[in-house]
């Protein structure tokens, strides 16, 4: 406004350099004097951001007919979803980090009674039968082996009574 009029200012003479660049944009992209029936949209990059412009006819009863020029940086509003998409990313990482920890966790306590056992098995071949097959496992089938292998070394030690160790 100057003294109360105000003054029209070419949009490439705009103060915002973002204003500026667009009207240049759309000089090189679009023939003038522009008369369009219906909405374009365009997209050109400012440096390394994206402009994303939307050019719409305006026309009113008076006669007036104008473009109304919409610019809008992608990252206003693609920022949040990049923003979310990098979230969701990241707790899948913690997720798989953490399935992983249960995982390594969970075999090892499934495999330590069965390293215990097989240990027990190794003294058995060499005829030490003072071997306890107590093992701490809920898993049965695992019992059901310790159980076995108590009353295979009560054989082999009754067997060994009476047969000599060295045949």
């Amino acid at each position: 406004k100057k003294e109360d009029k105000v003054l029209r200012i070419k949009a490439v003479e705009s103060p915002d350099f973002q204003i500026q660049k667009t009207a240049e944009f759309l000089r090189g992209e679009l023939q003038y004097p522009l008369q369009l029936d219906e909405d374009i949209n365009l997209s050109f990059l400012i440096g390394s951001e994206r402009i994303v412009v939307r050019v719409s006819p305006f026309t009113h009863p008076s006669g007036l007919h104008w473009n109304l020029v919409v610019l809008l940086p992608e990252s206003d509003f693609m920022g949040p979803i990049h923003q979310s998409t990098y979230q969701t990313i990241l707790i899948c990482l913690i997720v798989l980090l953490l399935a992983i920890f249960i995982q390594l966790r969970t075999a090892r306590w499934i495999s330590r009674p069965i390293v215990n056992l097989s240990q027990q098995v190794g003294h058995i071949t060499d005829f030490k039968f003072n071997n306890s097959f107590d093992v701490d496992s809920s898993i049965q089938e695992v019992l059901t082996i310790s159980r076995s292998l108590e009353n295979m070394q009560a054989g082999l030690q009754s067997f060994n009574r009476y047969v000599p160790s060295s045949l």
